[in-house]
Order: structure tokens, then sequence, then C-alpha cells
């Protein structure tokens, strides 16, 4: 009967596979990695892989439960920070450009990452589990409710905004052919058209 693994053993493999991950992603590009090629990597087969990990797309995100975890726990303190909901809405929005540009690595290879064909989809999360999401819809509506932004349908304008942000950092990194304003800039003057489109009044408290 094989020898049952200590949770020092089980964190220990863990790292290893992480590792080899890390390796491989910096020697092959991270589109081209594979549970297989991982395994290789690490010295054990793709079947132990799943031993420590639920899929490959686990094994990738991972890498990064640190950084989302600082992510939402730094939008959330800059949301508590702002009673009007405009102000609340600018300073998420600039506290997800700020991590985003600070955070180049976690913006390249999880927010931008594009799924290679020969990966399975991961489990889709609803967007209401996802924290900005929720704080965006959260200070829309607070802010129609007190006649300070334009009525709507929330959920519509809290993906509108949250697209136009990422849509403007993934431009400036993503297009090499044309000449563009870095991408803090071009993000946080999409930030100010969004949020002067559906304010209903400049007189706020800061």
């Amino acid at each position: 009967m094989p020898k049952k693994m200590t949770e020092d053993e089980r964190q220990a493999m863990r790292r290893k596979l992480q590792q080899a991950l890390v390796e491989l992603g910096s020697e092959v590009g991270w589109q081209g990695l594979s549970a297989r090629s991982v395994a290789k990597r690490a010295g054990v087969s793709p079947a132990t892989l799943y031993l420590y990990f639920e899929n490959f797309n686990a094994l990738l995100m991972s890498m990064w439960e640190h950084d989302l975890a600082q992510l939402n726990d730094q939008i959330e303190r800059i949301a508590k920070d702002k009673p009007d909901p405009v102000r609340r809405l600018e300073a998420i929005a600039h506290g997800w450009i700020d991590f985003m540009c600070e955070n180049e690595g976690f913006h390249k290879r999880v927010v931008l990452s594009v799924r290679p064909d020969n990966q399975p989809p991961p489990e889709p999360i609803p967007r209401k589990q996802t924290p900005i999401y929720n704080l965006i819809c959260g200070a829309l509506l607070e802010g129609q409710e007190m006649g300070r932004i334009r009525a709507g349908d929330v959920d519509e304008m809290a993906q509108v905004l949250w697209a136009s942000i990422h849509g403007a950092l993934s431009l400036a990194l993503n297009i090499d052919e044309v000449v563009l304003d870095p991408a803090r800039k071009l993000a946080e003057s999409t930030v100010r058209f969004c949020i002067d489109a559906i304010t209903l009044t400049d007189s706020s408290p800061g």
C-alpha cells in the first residue's frame, strides 16, 4: 500500500509543478503549454498532475491566486473609502488600472490570456460572483437612486464600463504597429469619458 503523503509533501509537489509551468512558459510561451509538457518537465506523468490540480486551468490559475485576492481586497478597500457613488466609480476604475499597470505579469498572463485551442474551457464564473462587477453595480444603483447617475440597465452599464477599461489597457499593450498613448493614460481617459457620459451632475462631495 503506497505511503500517504503529508500536507508538506503535497505542497512541495504542487510547487514543483508550478515551477515547471513557469520554466516552460518562459521558454516556449504561455500559449504553447499543456498538461503533458508541464508534467514531463516536472518528471511526473500527466495523471499525477491531476492528483494535485483539478485540471490544467486550475494549475494555471494557482500561479495567480495571491495576486487575484490582492486585487479584490484592494478594490474593496478603495470602494469603502468613497461614500459618493460617482467618486466611488472613479476610484474603483482607477484601482483596477493601477493594479494592472503595476502587475504586468498578472495582466498579460491572466487577464489578457487567450485559451489555447487544445485546452478545455474553464467552468464559467457568474459575473455576480466577481467583486469588481458587484462594486460597480452597487455604485451605479446608488447613484441612480440619488439622481447622480443616468437611468439605465445597471447590469449593462457595469459590463460596458468594465469592458471599456479592459479594452483600453489591452489596446495599448497588444497593438504594436500603431503609436498609441501609454496604457495607463488611455485607460484613465476612457474612465473619464465613460463616467462623464453617465453622470447627471458634477456637484458632488469628494
